[in-house]
């Protein structure tokens, strides 16, 4: 994405006054609280089939990229990705949780952008994104989730989150296979160093809500360049979970 769209990368100056790994909630209540004080907020994928092969989709995709991300980092973000049925029958299980479907609602991301996420592959060091930066130019506008497909622990390159309200109080996405995370990304956020021999694979979907669309929000002149071949992007959640399959959907308008 270009201009307002572009992350910029800079160490925050803010004082940490805690860090905590994320909790991961059941209740919808509760989950709702969180998200408001914070931004973000963790929940557990009801379905887990696809897990496994889109954990194996993804890691294929990114060793045969560029690394776009830095050295050993590899962002495959594309509407393209959910033509393949393995992405799609992963977000088809991601909309199916009744968790996901509330909190989506709530924070009105009723259309489908894209999806991909992002690869760090073993011992990869520090680079732009292990910087502090925001994705968006304006908040709840873009919301993202990721799915954690295998266990990340503290030194496998785990995301950071700064909360929203609390500047200084800042959350690491670490725990076990299935976590789904789900990010307003105008948060405050960063990656982190992979210090292990292990690569960590975190695959994304993100939906956006009505302010995207705002006059000033530098969207619509830029839409047309963004998907030229298709209007992928207006395909409402709503309706995505009730298609089978995705590929005719690039013909709707």
């Amino acid at each position: 994405m270009t201009g307002k769209h572009d992350a910029s990368y800079f160490d925050m100056p803010i004082t940490t006054h805690s860090v905590e790994r994320i909790p991961v909630f059941y209740d919808a209540d509760m989950a709702k609280e969180f998200i408001d004080e914070n931004g973000f907020v963790a929940f557990y994928l009801k379905n887990t089939n696809a897990s496994e092969m889109l954990h194996t989709k993804m890691l294929g995709l990114a060793r045969n990229s560029e690394h776009n991300r830095g050295d050993k980092r590899v962002c495959v973000n594309s509407w393209r990705n959910c033509l393949d049925p393995v992405w799609f029958t992963s977000l088809i299980n991601l909309l199916k949780t009744p968790l996901c479907q509330d909190l989506l609602d709530y924070v009105g991301a009723t259309n489908f952008f894209d999806c991909g996420g992002d690869v760090v592959f073993a011992a990869a060091g520090p680079s732009n994104p292990t910087k502090w930066h925001r994705d968006w130019n304006r908040p709840q506008s873009m919301w993202n989730i990721s799915i954690l497909v295998h266990p990340v622990e503290p030194d496998m390159a785990p995301l950071w989150l700064e909360s929203k309200l609390n500047p200084g109080n800042r959350f690491v996405v670490t725990g076990g296979a299935n976590i789904c995370l789900l990010r307003d990304v105008y948060v405050w956020h960063r990656g982190s160093e992979n210090n292990t021999s292990i690569d960590r694979v975190m695959p994304s979907f993100r939906f956006y809500t009505a302010k995207a669309t705002e006059p000033d929000s530098e969207w619509e002149p830029k839409r047309s360049s963004l998907w030229p071949e298709s209007s992928l992007h207006n395909v409402p959640v709503g309706l995505l979970r009730f298609f089978p399959r995705l590929f005719s959907l690039s013909e709707m308008s």
